[in-house]
């Protein structure tokens, strides 16, 4: 009863954090609250229920640390190796250990881990999670049919995971000074991916290993065979690591913060310390008849801040008059290309629709147009052409029927006609036509604001 109620106790994220800051030693609610997302009865709810479960925060582990504790430091020839790299692939994360003869020498851990790779099968191959992880570990017969396309799914993300991890691993050798990494230890439920080891492996100059954490303990009362063994280990390694530490060992308290971060952090709690001294100090000198000095001072911090909001408003004031001014400037020049292009024309589509129609016998010398720029219609303005021909006064005639078929011109007619002798281009007249208002174009529209 006392463990399920643990376990349903740490199940919830805020109250993990509470018993982080408890561990340092016993804080004030308001201490707790000031640093989470939650109010101060909230945390009093979460610290009823961690004492009802007889939880209260004793020390922490950090997985990296119980990863290195579950491998066994590697000895070569009598001696223990130097520089190996410990991967340990999971669902969510994936952690990166570097340790020398056993000694830490570099942590890191990658929010990126197997679940990517089983969701990006599930949906490709549009299959439950349950099927998708199966045929990434490869856990399947080899004929199985969609286990190559499972292997095309996952290559793209498997060649990401990948190189998140060689560049980690680049990253420590830029700045471990020429010290030779030896070989690679793979571990996690995640690293049983078909393909995963030898794309972390690469071309890095080193040897490539799947940690077997199992293999210093006497599993012969397990019930597992050794195949079992190798796929429950893979998984199992950080949790071997956590059991490994004894309950009656001495506590270390490891810091992962820069120097530098932690005497900020040490500075900080001095300067909360002496804030708080402060505080009371000038509360005891309240009560002692300061009460006047500290209503002065109150009075002159709220001038202040008015002065500062007027200061405010005037230049958001001042900001907003130029933009006013600016935006009528806008419009005023808006309106003017609005009045200059009213009754624009679109002679690209006129003279090209003309083009289409004219009689084979003619062609146009010359032509004249103005456009109507009245705001009360009447059509888009008057056009004169000069035409010569071949035939007579007949040709006139096929011309203004001509056009008569074009919409973007009206009221067509024949001003004047020289008819010469026969053959060759023997007629010529002038002709003027009203330009509708299809003829216009809509540059004036679309230059309003």
């Amino acid at each position: 009863m006392a463990y399920a109620l643990a376990i349903q106790a740490l199940g919830d994220p805020t109250r993990r954090s509470v018993l982080e800051q408890l561990r340092d030693g016993p804080r004030a609610v308001g201490e707790i609250a000031a640093r989470l997302p939650v109010s101060r009865p909230a945390v009093s709810q979460h610290l009823r229920v961690l004492k009802e479960a007889g939880l209260n925060a004793v020390a922490m582990d950090s997985s990296a640390l119980a990863l290195m504790r579950a491998v066994p430091t590697t000895v070569v020839e009598g001696a223990v190796a130097g520089l190996e790299v410990l991967v340990s692939i999971g669902a969510e994360l994936t952690t990166v250990a570097v340790r020398q003869e056993g000694v830490p020498r570099f942590i890191r851990t990658l929010t990126v881990g197997g679940s990517k790779l089983t969701a990006g099968i599930a949906s490709t191959l549009h299959l439950e999670m349950a099927a998708a992880e199966r045929l990434k570990r490869g856990a399947v017969p080899g004929e199985t049919p969609q286990l190559a396309q499972a292997r095309r799914a996952s290559n793209g993300d498997v060649r990401d995971l990948a190189e998140d991890v060689r560049a980690t691993i680049d990253f420590f050798a830029s700045q471990a000074e020429g010290d030779h990494i030896e070989r690679l230890l793979l571990t996690g439920g995640a690293s049983q991916t078909e393909g995963l080891a030898s794309a972390i492996g690469g071309n890095l100059p080193l040897q490539v290993m799947q940690i077997a954490p199992f293999a210093t303990f006497d599993t012969s009362r397990c019930g597992l065979d050794a195949e079992e063994l190798d796929r429950a280990g893979a998984g199992a390694t950080t949790a071997i690591g956590l059991a490994l530490w004894a309950h009656d060992a001495p506590l270390i308290r490891l810091s992962i913060l820069p120097e530098e971060v932690a005497q900020a952090r040490h500075a900080r709690r001095m300067l909360r310390t002496a804030v708080a001294s402060i505080v009371a100090v000038t509360g005891l000198l309240a009560l002692a008849g300061a009460g006047k000095v500290l209503q002065v001072r109150s009075a002159q911090h709220k001038a202040h801040e008015a002065e500062n909001q007027v200061a405010t408003l005037t230049a958001e004031q001042t900001l907003l008059q130029a933009r006013t001014a600016v935006h009528g400037e806008m419009l005023a020049r808006a309106q003017l290309d609005v009045n200059a292009l009213k009754g624009d024309v679109d002679w690209d589509r006129v003279l090209g629709q003309l083009g289409g129609l004219m009689p084979a016998n003619v062609r146009i010398l010359t032509f004249s147009a103005n456009r109507n720029t009245s705001t009360t219609g009447g059509g888009g303005g008057t056009v004169t052409f000069a035409v010569t021909g071949k035939g007579d006064d007949h040709t006139a005639a096929t011309w203004l029927r001509a056009l008569q078929k074009d919409p973007d011109l009206a009221g067509s007619w024949v001003r004047s006609i020289t008819v010469a002798q026969p053959g060759g281009d023997n007629v010529n007249f002038s002709s003027s036509a009203t330009l509708t208002t299809t003829a216009q174009s809509n540059r004036s529209q679309e230059a309003k604001p």
